[in-house]
């Protein structure tokens, strides 16, 4: 395995520690309405900022993790 493979497997992991944190902390939201280590009396705003930063570290999580994917294909590695 040559460093290029390394390489995409690291940005694969790094997408998918974004999407798996970033979904335990969107799941926490819904479950409580508030993020974790969000003071309870947030403004309406910082929590509508918070939930579009989130959704957008998701998306990029999931891109990284698609993109990941494709290159390992591309290389050979998944046979």
């Amino acid at each position: 395995m040559g460093y290029l493979e390394i390489a995409i497997i690291f940005v694969g992991a790094i997408g998918a520690a974004l999407v798996l944190g970033t979904g335990a902390a969107l799941l926490r939201y819904r479950r409580t309405g508030a993020f974790p280590n969000q003071p309870t009396d947030a403004s309406p705003e910082a929590v509508r900022g918070a939930l579009r930063g989130s959704v957008l570290k998701l998306v990029i999580g999931v891109a990284l993790v698609a993109a990941g994917l494709r290159m390992l294909a591309g290389v050979g590695a998944f046979g």
